[in-house]
């Protein structure tokens, strides 16, 4: 049985990448094509290089690192695998708690 797509109630999505990552690179082109169906799901690719306190702080230890409303979701994910966390997005208010 196919899994019905429901809109997120997410807000802000981050992934958090590192050049030269085959993973992270597919996943990113996954990531933004769905955003394209999610008009107010904001999407922001980060490279660890760019924002390394970040990465300190979220206690991100792999990429690609998939982040909302501030926690980590999943780490080190291949492009299957976000598909599926993308299909069964918690809300925000799961998240938070």
């Amino acid at each position: 049985m196919t899994k019905e797509f429901r809109p997120p109630t997410i807000q802000h999505v981050m992934m958090f990448v590192c050049s030269g990552c085959e993973a992270c690179q597919q996943a990113t082109m996954y990531l933004r094509g769905w955003a394209n169906g999610c008009p107010d799901v904001t999407v922001e690719v980060v490279s660890i290089l760019d924002q390394p306190e970040q990465v300190i702080l979220l206690g991100i230890t792999q990429t690609p690192a998939l982040v909302m409303e501030g926690k980590i979701l999943d780490q080190n994910f291949t492009v299957d695998a976000l598909a599926e966390l993308l299909l069964n997005l918690p809300s925000d208010k799961e998240i938070a708690s």
